[in-house]
């Protein structure tokens, strides 16, 4: 998935995991990051997770080998300059959950 994200928007990522010391997020790589992404199966109902996003993180999902739309919702980003109002994956599992971001 990294890659697809990586490939349709032309940006740098890297990915951390939790098996990698301070769980891949050292002071140094968190210095360096403009945004960071938590992606997991089944960790949007995890207490830390939940609690960071200030949002129940409830979802559905199907899987039926369709394409996966993701919109960008604020322009207030600085990370979002640029990107056009949405871009797809293909074939990827369908989530339907929201997260809203208030900027600062």
């Amino acid at each position: 998935m990294l890659g697809a994200i990586v490939a349709s928007l032309g940006i740098e990522a890297t990915t951390a995991t939790l098996q990698e010391p301070e769980y891949g997020l050292a002071d140094d790589r968190l210095a360096d990051a403009d945004v960071l992404l938590w992606w997991g199966h089944a960790a949007h109902f995890a207490k830390i997770f939940k609690r960071l996003m200030g949002t129940p993180c409830n979802l559905t999902w199907r899987e039926a080998g369709e394409r996966e739309r993701l919109w960008v919702m604020s322009r207030n980003y600085p990370i979002a300059a640029g990107l056009p109002d949405h871009f797809e994956l293909e074939n990827e599992e369908m989530s339907v959950g929201r997260t809203i971001l208030n900027p600062v």
